[in-house]
């Protein structure tokens, strides 16, 4: 994408769910630049510094930002690793399918049409993320 070149909207989820998992394990973004431009070069062109973790983390986080997206990890892929195995029955001691029981909770929330139409307001690449580092989000 930052190429400039087609792209797969998935395979783009995936790296965006590894950046997700590298702020997680960092505080912070593995690029940053306010000015898009210079961001996505940043992004094409410069190698992530991978964080000190265990070497099952670190080689399903590999996966997930691998820069050749078809190289990149699918979901399907990245579950099957042993970190994410691990990671999903230490949370609740069993698999997936078998452990989250939601129930709904009786509340309703009421959305006016005003609360939707100010949702989501254009605003550059720039500022969502100067707007993110300067509330600690990013």
């Amino acid at each position: 994408m930052c190429d400039k070149e087609p792209f797969s909207g998935y395979s783009t989820d995936i790296w965006a769910s590894g950046v997700v998992l590298y702020i997680f394990l960092t505080g912070k973004l593995p690029f940053f630049s306010e000015n898009p431009t210079i961001l996505f070069d940043m992004i094409s062109k410069e190698a992530i510094k991978f964080p000190s973790v265990g070497d099952e983390c670190l080689a399903a986080l590999k996966m997930v930002l691998d820069k050749d997206p078809l190289q990149r990890a699918s979901i399907g892929t990245l579950l099957n690793t042993p970190y994410c195995d691990e990671a999903k029955t230490s949370r609740h001691g069993s698999e997936i399918g078998d452990r989250l029981k939601l129930t709904a909770s009786g509340k309703k929330v009421s959305v006016s049409d005003v609360d939707v139409k100010d949702a989501i307001k254009e605003r550059s690449i720039g500022y969502v993320i100067s707007e993110k580092v300067r509330y600690g989000v990013a």
